[in-house]
């Protein structure tokens, strides 16, 4: 049994991740694009660098000089007199004999040599019509230096002398020429160390008497030899060829590394973004933590206009946008709302409407389209409807239907104005609009919520009204829906897909225990369909989105 729990605990993770990937790839795909292009920007921004090099092989011991007959040396010294030599490669000497080799005095070729690497961004130019700035020869001795490279091959005595240069003609020639200054410069001081030794050696015989001259010229001989520097020979064994490509930059190398760093940082970002997508995504999920009804997703829709179409209270008619249930009566939309409806109506007794009132937790969350299509679908089903805009601080709903008003429901309540007066009639949705009104200030809509006002008209006009649908302002923004609450047969919560926070609401409720035992349901608004199966369960109706409809 335990382990088909983990088994399951298992499948869900998986689950999980795969549909975190799903979501996101988006974010890596770009990031890797991003990546892609600054890496290829990199790459051919870089100068082009060839490289091109010559082996020499080194040869030390007695057969270098015939003196230095049956000497033998020992392996250490052997590997540190070789490692010495290579140093010698990259020496000042050396560099001065390639100076003299390539002639780098004047003419095209130090132009070529002077002129620096294009890239991939710049046009190769003629080495012919490059202005040479003024470099004497120990500046041009120090540059050789700086592009020469040797290397050991192995643990063998061959050595490969490369030279990189953004011309390949002067890779070429440089590296051929560092190997034969190499291999003369180890001549000429192998020559002048076995000039020493004989000079040495034949100085100290001549001091010494005739009979004793053969002993001594044998012990003087393995002394000296041994002390000195051993012979010394060396060959090019490979001579340099002309570079077929650059070695530098590596762009495939640049472009891969770039992906895994793109891909990298998108994974960041994706990972990022899913830590902080905290909003509600689960409608079924959030209504068993709250232990409430789920009446349904409400896809997105194109901004609405908040603009009146009204031209009076006898030429009034809803806007497109606030009767889209009615005009697309079997969408998903339509669907959802439908449910709230059939929930509402049942709480119906003969002769008395039902007060249903309409919030949020945040301000835009799509309470105001949510009422005006749910009051237009109800009075299309034959119901005698008043929508009311009870947002007295922000009468978003008054804005869109019948435009500003100086006075409103909360003139009518307080007894200032007369209902037929400033109220709207659509015949066609047998629906009447009441807007919010008050906009001089002077009345107080909190007092008249507390002082009982606002109650007896509700109950005036349960008479009067099969449905009464009650706009209220957001929990977060003011007190009036958890006022209003106690006036109302039940409340609509709205709730934006991806909007506020589960746990944001739930504080909300859990604060407010009146408002919370008056909800019928939620419905979560704003819901991009396509996208909903992703963060779904399968617990979930939302996971089987596609063949809902």
């Amino acid at each position: 049994m335990t382990g088909e729990m983990n088994a399951s605990a298992d499948a869900v993770v998986i689950e999980q991740m795969v549909a975190i990937a799903r979501r996101r790839w988006k974010i890596v795909a770009g990031a890797i694009v991003v990546a892609l292009a600054l890496g290829f920007a990199y790459g051919e921004s870089q100068p082009i660098l060839y490289s091109s090099s010559a082996t020499v092989i080194v040869r030390s011991g007695p057969t270098a000089d015939p003196v230095r007959q049956g000497v033998q040396t020992s392996t250490p010294e052997e590997e540190g007199q070789f490692l010495s030599q290579l140093e010698l490669a990259k020496s000042a000497n050396v560099a001065a004999r390639v100076y003299d080799k390539l002639g780098l005095v004047e003419g095209e070729r130090l132009a070529a040599f002077l002129q620096k690497p294009t890239s991939g961004f710049s046009k190769g130019g003629n080495a012919a019509s490059f202005t040479k700035p003024f470099v004497d020869k120990e500046q041009l001795i120090a540059m050789l230096q700086q592009g020469v490279k040797v290397s050991r091959q192995g643990r063998t005595y061959i050595a490969a002398i490369s030279y990189t240069h953004g011309n390949p003609e002067i890779t070429r020639a440089a590296a051929q020429a560092f190997a034969e200054s190499f291999r003369d410069e180890l001549d000429s001081v192998n020559v002048a160390a076995a000039e020493r030794i004989r000079a040495v050696v034949e100085a100290e015989l001549a001091k010494v008497e005739p009979a004793s001259r053969a002993a001594l010229e044998e012990k003087y001989r393995d002394q000296l030899i041994a002390r000195a520097i051993p012979g010394v020979e060396a060959a090019v064994i490979s001579d340099a060829r002309l570079p077929g490509a650059p070695i530098l930059p590596r762009k495939s190398f640049i472009v891969i590394v770039a992906a895994i760093i793109g891909a990298a940082i998108g994974a960041a970002l994706a990972g990022w973004r899913e830590m902080t997508d905290r909003g509600i995504r689960d409608g079924d999920q959030l209504a068993r933590r709250l232990g409430l009804r789920f009446f349904g997703y409400l896809p997105a829709v194109s901004a609405y206009a908040k603009k009146s179409t009204a031209v009076g209270q006898n030429g009034f008619a809803m806007p497109e946008d606030a009767r889209h249930s009615v005009g697309a009566r079997y969408s998903r939309f339509s669907e959802s709302l439908r449910s709230v409806a059939l929930s509402v109506l049942a709480l119906g007794e003969p002769g008395r409407g039902v007060v249903l009132a309409v919030t949020s937790t945040l301000p835009g969350e799509g309470k105001t389209l949510v009422a005006a299509n749910l009051a237009s679908l109800i009075g299309h089903q034959g119901k005698r409807v008043l929508l009311i805009d009870g947002q007295f601080r922000d009468p978003d709903l008054t804005g869109w239907l019948s435009g500003p008003r100086e006075a409103g429901a909360i003139d009518v309540i307080a007894g200032q104005a007369s209902f037929a007066e400033q109220s709207y009639q659509d015949a066609a949705l047998n629906l009447s609009f009441l807007p919010a009104g008050g906009k001089s200030g002077a009345i107080d809509p909190a007092a008249l919520i507390a002082g009982g006002q606002f109650g007896a008209f509700l109950e005036g006009q349960r008479k009067n009204y099969d449905v009464i649908v009650l706009e209220t302002a957001s929990m977060t923004s003011a007190a009036d829906a958890v006022a209003l609450a106690p006036l109302a047969d039940a409340v609509l919560l709205v709730c934006e897909w991806g909007g506020p926070s589960p746990a944001l609401i739930e504080t909300m409720l859990t604060g407010e225990p009146q408002l919370r035992e008056k909800i019928a349901g939620l419905l979560v608004t704003k819901t991009r369909l396509r996208k909903l199966p992703l963060y779904m369960s399968k617990a979930s109706r939302g996971a089987y989105q596609s063949r809902i409809g």
